[in-house]
Parts: C-alpha cells; sequence; structure tokens
C-alpha cells in the first residue's frame, strides 16, 4: 500500500469523535483534541488543518483558523459533508494509511515480522499486514475492511451526484 500524502490536514473537537476515527481510516491527518473549545488551539492548529465541529463557532474573533462547522451527526454524511465541501478529491483517500488510534502513517511489513504479534488465526489467513510506525500497531485487511470499502463506495456514490447536480 504506498501511502499518499494529502496536505491538509483535520483537527476535531468532541463533537465528532467518530468522524476522526473514519477520516483516519480514509487516510487523513486528523488530530483529535476534546478538549476543544474550552480550551485554545494548540500545537496541532496549523494553518493548514481544518476545524471540525458541530459546535457553533466559538472562536470567532480569531479570523486565521479555518473551521468547518458540520450539520449532520451522522458520521457517513459528515464524511460526505467534509469531502463534498472542502473539494477534496477522490485520490486524496487512501485507506488504512494511517493509524486509526495515534494518527501517524502506517507501512507493509513482511508477513513474516508479525508472527507471534498478530493471533495465530490471523496470521494463518492474511497475507498483508501494515504498522503504525509510531506506535507500532499492527493491522491487516479483515473483515472490518468490507466495511471501510462499502462506506467508501458511498462516499463515491454521494460525491457523484452531487457533482452532475452542479455542472
Amino acid at each position: 500500500m504506498e501511502t499518499k500524502v494529502h496536505p491538509l490536514g483535520f483537527i476535531a473537537d468532541e463533537t465528532v469523535g467518530k468522524l476522526v476515527k473514519w477520516l483516519r481510516i480514509l487516510g487523513f491527518d486528523t488530530c483529535y483534541d476534546p478538549e476543544l473549545p474550552r480550551r485554545p488551539l494548540a500545537r496541532n492548529s496549523r494553518a493548514d488543518r481544518v476545524w471540525l465541529t458541530r459546535a457553533r463557532c466559538h472562536y470567532k474573533k480569531t479570523r486565521e483558523i479555518n473551521i468547518l462547522r458540520l450539520s449532520s451527526d451522522d458520521v457517513r454524511q459528515q464524511l460526505v459533508e467534509v469531502i463534498t465541501t472542502l473539494g477534496l478529491p477522490v485520490s486524496a483517500i487512501a485507506p488504512c494509511s494511517r493509524c486509526i488510534r495515534c494518527n501517524a502513517s502506517t507501512r507493509a511489513v513482511p508477513r513474516k515480522s508479525v508472527f507471534g504479534k498478530v493471533p495465530d488465526y490471523i496470521w494463518q489467513t492474511q497475507a498483508a499486514f501494515y504498522q503504525c510506525g509510531q506506535c507500532r500497531r499492527i493491522y491487516w485487511p479483515g473483515s472490518h475492511y468490507k466495511r471501510i470499502t462499502e462506506t467508501i463506495a458511498h462516499i463515491l456514490s454521494v460525491q457523484e451526484v452531487s457533482d452532475g447536480a452542479n455542472p
């Protein structure tokens, strides 16, 4: 799996916690700060990050921060809203290229290197493994991968419909 790097990143508050996991699954650099907006944006507030929230904007005076207020409480609709509102290209989606726990990039690792680190059944039945470069968590395209691909297909179908509606 070759990691595609998209220059845009996100920072999310507690109102969109489930969205964080899915943005990471799709390969987007997404920091999670459950303390927002109770304290000022900290180290994760680079200018190239968009703050994602469902809350009313608390930082009206902070003009240098891009804020996207999401309207839906459904995570699939939030994904569609982020991708379509920001005009993210399909090529920016890089499934399973980020760790869902710590947000670092993952990389393909040799199958033999995970022996003893994953359940025996997984090691025997899976051919491909990926590991987080930071927290060392190991991933593989198991049964959850079908749900991930279905979600991606849903996002793309909705995006195609909305692109077709606005020629």
